[in-house]
C-alpha cells in the first residue's frame, strides 16, 4: 500500500510542474476530427493530408494540438515536427502540444499528416 501511496503523491507533485498548455483541458474544444468523406469506419486505411496557407510574417510561437485515432506524422514545410499515436481510450483523447513556429517562413507554408 506504501508504494502506491508514494506514486500517488509523486503524480500529484509531478503535475504542479505540467507545461502551461496542459491547461486547456479544461476548455471545451470545438475542433473536430479530419477525416476522409465516406471512408469505412471499420477497415484499415492509410489517409494523407496537406493544407497549404500563407502568412505575412513568420510567427515567434504557433502551438497546434495533434492527435490521431491509430498512427500519425505531423510535418511543418517537409520536416516531420511530431508522431504518435497520442495514446488514450474512448472517453479520453489524448494530444500533443507542438510549437511549429521554427519550421514556419512567411510566405507559404505547407502542413501535412
Amino acid at each position: 500500500m506504501k508504494p502506491l501511496l508514494a506514486c500517488a503523491a509523486f503524480t500529484l507533485f509531478a503535475s504542479s510542474f505540467a507545461p502551461q498548455e496542459q491547461q486547456f483541458v479544461r476548455i471545451v474544444w470545438t475542433a473536430h476530427w479530419i477525416d476522409v468523406p465516406g471512408a469505412s469506419k471499420q477497415d484499415y486505411g492509410v489517409y494523407h493530408f496537406r493544407r497549404t496557407f500563407d502568412m505575412a510574417t513568420k510567427p515567434d510561437r504557433l502551438v497546434v494540438y495533434v492527435s490521431g485515432d491509430n498512427r500519425y506524422q505531423l510535418f511543418v514545410n517537409g520536416k516531420r515536427v511530431s508522431w504518435g499515436p497520442a495514446r488514450g481510450d474512448l472517453t479520453h483523447w489524448r494530444y500533443e502540444a507542438v510549437d511549429i513556429a521554427a519550421q514556419l517562413r512567411a510566405g507559404k507554408n505547407v502542413l501535412a499528416a
